[in-house]
């Protein structure tokens, strides 16, 4: 039996420490009334014509009938959103015992109990949720939260299911063992536990990781009532905020700010979302010269805002310190700052332990091996606003997950571009495997870069090499190579031959989509010959015909060359297609060639000739084989993407510029 003192202790303990997490990870409270707009296609929910809006995230919760997943962008505002709720939760608990019981655990903190490798199992949850309730050595036991839960008078408030780790070994010292997605792994088992499935929760996680996961055909999607996405600022909210009076002392100051924003497109996109604008507040608000403003009109990346911003606060404190106290701060300069703590980010993100969120002290001390320094250290890094102290005595977190993985690629890319970084002193006891292996949590374009350098360089060591190849499956999404053969060259490329789906083969993978997602429905013959027909076996178009199906879009819709569906289909594919060319200082030579063969009734070589402003065809057909593999060393586009491309060549005519310009440089 649990008294009411302990409950109620519990609530005021969590009131306390909800707001303690709201001032570390926002800084301050963002006034911002935030808008969501429901998502059902995250849920496996049949999408509506018209998208819902909400105003808050109560709304939300209860038209879903208080089971709800909260979806946004890193540093937009998702634990902000669920701390905030929570803390109103609380309240309505204190005041009646008619309310929910809230429970708040940020998700990461799972990953110990996954650890212990025990048969996951209701009683495994009940006493990781158990865990949550423990303050001041009084506990709400495990019997009495399993009765409140099986009661359903529990609401569960799970943060940040995208901070589990992904691509875990399961044999962490053979490096071909199998991996595992802790990410999936929780959702399935919140989907599979009896008594889970009507309590009331809200889980929150970024956009695209969850997109990520669930995307695999082996995973199956949460099984909640509703999904909604956190929106962007808008414009209006920033202008509104920046120039109210509580934001600068200087009333001209937020209007100035205003202006720049006004009148630098890139930046003003850049700062959509709270986290950055709040970096971009606290930069601004010391750049007052106008020299000092039309430097900063040119940062248009969170990278170079970042600089900014701890170049701002390393000058302020040295200042103060050796104004105040005759001393030094533990770094000699800003960019000593930032190579420790990219120094740290690569061993947390590199550790054979799968958490890649908490700084321990035998990270620090890997790092900075004297005690009174990582103590120096710790201390200006909270200051300046990088680093917070945790619960958990002497553990850390980076004040956001765009500020872990931007020290650890700065880090990474001084590492691998210079050699062995100079300063001994921070970088000495960190070997070139663990900065690939951090490289591999990274996931964008520039980490494929410098990977695919390490892998193409023969004479790096033969396990560095490993690591980074390693390093590279490791990539799930956004990231693309231009071309095998070109990223990795052909001594470290085996070709195999996919064959297209049979008819048989796309009716057995509508079977197993639907079986996988548990949802009964059986498919006609004649719709599968259809659509066996318009995707042409390309997996990748029977994927799309299968989830628009799933949706409830019919089949005529989706076959039928006038419809909206197949419209959709074809771009979709295209632009996938397409993503290979995306980053690369030559793509709109490589898009104008694979348009014109995509566009020619028949081969013409002068014709190619002439558009392509080449006499060497054969050289050029090299090329562009060698970085993608729907074109043949013949300047001849794979036939199934042809007639994809062709289709959507149709489409673009009136709006693209480079598709207008081949058509009528073709007409003269």
């Amino acid at each position: 039996m649990v008294s009411k003192n302990i409950v109620s202790n519990y609530l005021q303990e969590l009131h306390q420490s909800l707001k303690e997490k709201l001032t570390k990870k926002s800084f301050e409270i963002y006034p911002f009334e935030r808008t969501y707009e429901d998502n059902p296609k995250a849920i496996g929910k049949e999408v509506i014509s018209s998208k819902l809006s909400f105003t808050g995230l109560d709304e939300s919760f209860h038209k879903y009938n208080s089971r709800l997943l909260l979806l946004g962008e890193p540093g937009g505002g998702k634990s902000i959103s669920m701390i905030k709720f929570a803390i109103q939760k609380v309240e309505e608990r204190l005041k009646t015992q008619r309310s929910l019981l809230p429970i708040f655990a940020e998700i990461y903190t799972w990953t110990e109990i996954y650890n212990d490798r025990k048969e996951i199992s209701q009683e495994s949850i009940i006493h990781w949720l158990a865990k949550q309730t423990n303050q001041n050595e009084e506990f709400i036991n495990k019997d009495f939260l399993q009765k409140q839960i099986r009661e359903k008078k529990v609401l569960l408030l799970l943060d940040g299911l995208d901070e589990l780790p992904l691509n875990v070994s399961q044999k962490p010292q053979d490096p071909n063992a199998p991996r595992e997605d802790y990410r999936a792994q929780f959702i399935e088992t919140l989907n599979s536990l009896d008594g889970f499935q009507q309590v009331p929760m809200v889980i929150s996680c970024r956009r695209r990781d969850y997109e990520e996961i669930t995307g695999n055909d082996n995973n199956n999607p949460l099984k909640l009532n509703g999904a909604v996405v956190l929106n962007r600022l808008s414009e209006a909210e920033i202008k509104q905020y920046v120039t109210s009076n509580s934001i600068f002392k200087d009333n001209q100051q937020g209007a100035r700010l205003w202006n720049l924003l006004d009148n630098s497109p890139d930046l003003l996109k850049m700062v959509r979302t709270p986290f950055l604008l709040y970096t971009l507040i606290s930069t601004y608000q010391n750049q007052e010269s106008d020299g000092e403003v039309k430097q900063f009109s040119r940062v248009s990346t969170h990278e170079q805002l970042f600089d900014r911003f701890i170049e701002q606060g390393f000058s302020r404190e040295k200042d103060k310190k050796e104004n105040r106290t005759q001393q030094n701060l533990p770094c000699s300069s800003a960019e000593e700052l930032k190579e420790k703590l990219g120094a740290i980010a690569v061993v947390m993100m590199s550790d054979s332990e799968p958490d890649n969120t908490k700084i321990e002290e035998p990270i620090f001390s890997k790092v900075i091996p004297q005690l009174e320094q990582r103590h120096a250290f710790t201390r200006l890094a909270r200051t300046i606003q990088l680093l917070f102290e945790t619960s958990e005595k002497q553990v850390y977190c980076f004040r956001h997950l765009l500020l872990r993985d931007y020290f650890a690629f700065r880090y990474a890319n001084n590492f691998l571009q210079k050699g062995e970084l100079q300063d001994d002193k921070s970088s000495s006891s960190i070997s070139k495997i663990e900065v690939v292996k951090a490289l591999g949590k990274l996931d964008n374009q520039r980490a494929v870069d410098l990977l695919t350098g390490v892998l193409n360089n023969n004479e790096e060591d033969k396990d560095v090499r490993y690591e980074a190849a390693n390093s590279l499956g490791q990539f799930t999404s956004g990231v693309y190579f231009r071309g095998y053969r070109q990223t990795f060259g052909d001594d470290n490329v085996i070709s195999y031959s996919l064959s297209k789906f049979s008819s048989d083969q796309t009716e057995k993978y509508f079977q197993e989509f639907f079986r996988k997602r548990s949802i009964e429905l059986n498919i006609a013959d004649e719709d599968v010959k259809q659509i066996d027909r318009i995707s042409r076996g390309i997996p990748l178009v029977v994927n799309l015909a299968a989830t628009m199906w799933r949706e409830g879009i019919p089949v005529n819709d989706i076959v039928s060359e006038q419809g909206d569906s197949h419209a959709e289909i074809v771009a979709t594919a295209c632009e996938r297609f397409l993503t290979h060319f995306s980053n690369f200082q030559d793509t709109e030579e490589d898009l104008r060639a694979v348009y014109l063969l995509a566009m020619m009734r028949r081969f013409d070589s002068e014709f190619l000739q002439s558009m392509l402003n080449t006499p060497d065809l054969q050289s050029r057909g090299q090329e562009l084989y060698k970085r993608y593999s729907f074109v043949s060393p013949e300047l001849r586009l794979d036939g199934q993407h042809q007639v994809f491309f062709k289709k959507f060549l149709l489409e673009q005519q009136r709006d693209d510029s480079l598709v207008k310009e081949i058509s009528s440089k073709a007409r003269s």
